[in-house]
């Protein structure tokens, strides 16, 4: 809409001017194509974020498998029962900030599995990323009974991104800048089965549709090396979460 808009003004349109000499040269082929512009791609969007929410509706309908088997086939234990929300665990996590220092803050916490078991894990940083652009650790609250189970401290890592720090160190920022066509939203740090930390990275390509067709995650490891999944398909059982909600 603003390449319309400045085609109008270069062309010499102003509203009220003498319009004998908007007529002279091209310049009325490139006001209108302007004008057109300007009608156009507002009404353009306006109908397809209209129907934005019916066809990602249908896209994610046409991936649900229907079944008439049972819904739990055996009793869930008590360690997979999440009775904690968010709000608490972060509230939990900063009654045990004290080892990493008195400037420190928890940045996010994100649901997990670990050693097969429901877990909070809260994200550590400094207040002063300026100065300390790095994950100080993580916090590990039990997402069942945090009280009676003392939060495992993570004291440091080495994984090379994360949320709330600055710039290209912000794991969804950082992302963009390498690659401005997908929209990165829900990101995590888990466990994979052999017991490796990593932060993980949802991700959606963006089309004109606005249809959410969300590709594979892209997976940071603290030994540096980062990995992605071409799609949810190839994405393993174990990434908590492939796309985000």
């Amino acid at each position: 809409m603003s390449l319309g808009i400045i085609m109008m003004v270069t062309s010499g349109f102003r509203p009220g001017g003498d319009f004998e000499k908007m007529l002279e040269g091209i310049r009325v082929p490139f006001t209108c194509i302007g004008v057109i512009i300007v009608i156009l791609l507002p009404t353009f969007s306006g109908v397809i974020s209209w129907t934005a929410d019916v066809s990602n509706a249908e896209y994610f309908d046409a991936m649900i498998t229907e079944t008439d088997d049972p819904l739990f086939a055996n009793p869930i234990p008590d360690r997979m029962v999440r009775l904690v929300t968010e709000e608490y665990a972060k509230y939990v996590a900063g009654q045990h900030l004290s080892p990493f220092g008195s400037n420190v803050v928890v940045a996010a916490a994100h649901i997990t599995t670990r050693n097969g078991t429901l877990v909070w894990v809260c994200t550590i940083i400094s207040t002063n990323v300026l100065a300390q652009n790095y994950i100080q650790g993580f916090i590990v609250v039990d997402a069942n009974d945090p009280q009676s189970i003392i939060p495992h401290l993570i004291n440091s890592t080495t994984i090379p991104v994360g949320e709330g720090l600055f710039w290209d160190k912000n794991i969804q920022f950082g992302n963009y800048l390498n690659d401005m066509t997908s929209a990165y939203q829900y990101a995590y740090p888990t466990w994979t089965p052999s017991g490796d930390l990593v932060y993980v990275q949802t991700r959606t390509p963006l089309g004109f549709d606005f249809v959410e067709r969300a590709s594979g995650p892209i997976v940071y490891a603290e030994n540096g090396t980062v990995f992605e999944y071409a799609t949810i398909a190839e994405t393993p059982n174990w990434i908590t979460q492939a796309y985000a909600e």
